[in-house]
This record gives C-alpha cells, sequence and structure tokens, in this order.
C-alpha cells in the first residue's frame, strides 16, 4: 500500500509540476509574475511547491486549506510521506500548499544558513495568497522544524530584525488552527556553544535562544491562530536538544494551548513519521497514547529511509 501510494503520488507531482495551473494563475493576476514564479520554485523541479485546484479562484474547497511549511534542508516535495495521510482521508490538493524557501541548503553547508527576512517573506506570501485563493474566512497551518518558528514570524507580521524590512500586520484573524512539530522555537542547544563561531546560531538572524529573531518570537505570545495553537515536541530530539542557556524548551512557547511530549524519538522521527498523528490532531480524532505513538514512529523510522519515503533522491 504504502509503495503503491508514493508511486501515485510521484507521478502526480511529476506530472503536474509544482503548484497547479488555476492558482498560479490566480496569483499571476492579483500579485504579478515574480510572485507567481517565486512560490512556485519552479527552479527546484516538481518539488518546489504543490497545490491549488484548476480554477483561477477564488474558490471555496470542501475543506478548510492547510499550508504546509518543510524544514531546513528541505523543500515542500519532500512532505510526501506526511501529506499522504491527508490525501488518503478526503483531502485533495485543491486543500494542501506548500511552497519552499531557502536555495541549495544541505547537510553540509546548513550551519551557514540563518533565518532570513526572505524566507520570512516567503512564507508569509504563501499564507497571503492561500487566502486569497480560497472562500474559507481561515486557513489551518502544519509547519516543521525550522519552517515553524519563521511562520510564526509570517503570521506575526512586523519588521524582520536582520533587514528591518516590514512584513505588514498580523495575520492571527485568518489562521484558524497552528500545529508546530518539532519545531525550532526558542533556539537550538548547540548553539549555546557556538553563537560567535556559527553563522545559524548568530545573535541576530540565528537560532541561538536569546538572539534577535528568538526574542522577536517569543515577547508575545497567543498570535499564532484563533483556536487550537499546538506544539508536537520530543524529549529526545538530537536537532533541538533538551534545555538551552535560556532555561527554554527549543520546542515550546507561551501561546500553545495544546502541548503533545513524545519520548525516544530524533528528530528525523518526528518530522517524517508522526503524519497520521498530525492528520488526527488536526482533525480533533482521538489519538492513541503517547507510548504508542512513540513506538509506532520509532519502528517506522527504522524501517523506512529516506529514499523509501520520498525525500531522496
Amino acid at each position: 500500500m504504502f509503495y503503491h501510494f508514493l508511486l501515485l503520488f510521484s507521478l502526480f507531482f511529476v506530472g503536474n509540476s509544482t503548484i497547479s495551473d488555476g492558482f498560479y494563475s490566480h496569483i499571476l493576476k492579483n500579485y504579478g509574475k515574480k510572485a507567481a514564479d517565486r512560490l512556485a520554485r519552479k527552479d527546484l523541479g516538481w518539488k518546489g511547491s504543490f497545490g491549488g485546484g484548476e480554477d483561477v479562484g477564488p474558490i471555496l474547497q470542501k475543506k478548510v486549506p492547510i499550508l504546509f511549511v518543510h524544514g531546513q534542508t528541505r523543500r515542500a516535495g519532500d512532505l510526501q510521506y506526511v501529506l499522504k495521510h491527508f490525501l488518503e482521508d478526503g483531502y485533495t490538493y485543491d486543500e494542501v500548499f506548500g511552497t519552499s524557501y531557502g536555495t541549495n541548503v544541505t547537510h553540509d553547508n546548513y550551519h551557514s544558513d540563518m533565518v532570513y527576512c526572505k524566507y520570512i517573506m516567503q512564507i508569509r506570501s504563501m499564507l497571503e495568497a492561500v487566502l486569497s485563493y480560497t472562500k474559507h474566512e481561515q486557513i489551518d497551518i502544519v509547519a516543521f522544524s525550522m519552517g515553524a518558528g519563521m511562520t510564526r514570524k509570517a503570521i506575526l507580521g512586523g519588521e524582520c530584525v536582520d533587514t528591518k524590512e516590514n512584513l505588514g500586520l498580523s495575520l492571527t484573524s485568518k489562521i484558524r488552527n497552528y500545529v508546530s512539530v518539532a519545531g525550532v522555537q526558542r533556539g537550538v542547544v548547540i548553539c549555546d556553544k557556538v553563537k560567535d563561531y556559527v553563522p545559524l546560531c548568530n545573535g541576530n538572524n540565528g537560532l541561538h535562544c536569546d538572539s534577535d529573531y528568538n526574542r522577536d518570537i517569543n515577547t508575545p505570545s497567543g498570535y499564532e491562530a484563533t483556536e487550537r495553537i499546538v506544539a508536537i515536541e520530543t524529549t529526545s530530539d538530537d536537532i533541538l536538544g533538551a534545555t538551552t542557556s535560556c532555561k527554554t524548551d527549543p520546542a515550546l512557547f507561551t501561546g500553545a494551548n495544546e502541548v503533545y511530549t513524545l519520548n525516544g524519538l530524533d528528530h528525523r522521527a518526528a518530522i517524517w513519521f508522526l503524519g497520521e498523528v498530525v492528520y488526527n490532531i488536526t482533525q480533533k480524532m482521538p489519538l492513541k497514547s503517547m507510548e504508542d505513538i512513540a513506538a509506532e514512529a520509532i519502528r517506522n523510522a527504522e524501517k523506512y529511509s529516506d529514499y523509501d519515503i520520498g525525500i531522496l533522491p
């Protein structure tokens, strides 16, 4: 079943290539060609973006649309293994959306990356495009790893800490539910040791717990959505760590009104193998025990390689 789905999923993306023609035309009409090309990310191939129907819009989808935001070193289309749980249970590409931020960020050079305003603007532009494409008054967001914190800034609005560009007013009223999956919300523990040496950990737009960026997104609270603000964390996250020098949990933030803590999962397992749980949370469906969820995610992480779940090549 899994491999059958993955084949169909890959064929869909390769055949249709990035966001739909209808959604592209909607962005083109309302925001211009530069914006449409930037959100489509065709330079990254079929994994550059996804989502949208054939109507130019705005349209009323059967379900509230969801914007998915990937993590660092990844592309929108890499989320296919997570998306499969939504697509198998009634969602269509009219209702799920994603774009890619960043270019050529890999596991070899990620430490030279930063939380650039252009990344946040990319997320916010996609958010605004999806909002204008739907007749629903609000949308949902599911964001992963580094993309989770940047999405909060995209919602918050205001000035970027690095360029001082103004994103605009808060979009809180437009977001129904926000779900953070192993999100980098209050820094990364390793940055405590290398703040002065690693660009990713710098004190302005880096991931040190006390950076200007982290203070910016964590000074206010409760602005992420109007209903449910969800944080999913794992106590064994090998990327985020446990407790920063600021005495904060990297994956948690004060505005969250639902917190799910899992034990034993590393960052990879939390990002890629909690898709069913994320789906159930967004749909307000009953959950298994945290112990059972963790055990299943760990088994799947050991069973399936990055090639199996479509991250590579």
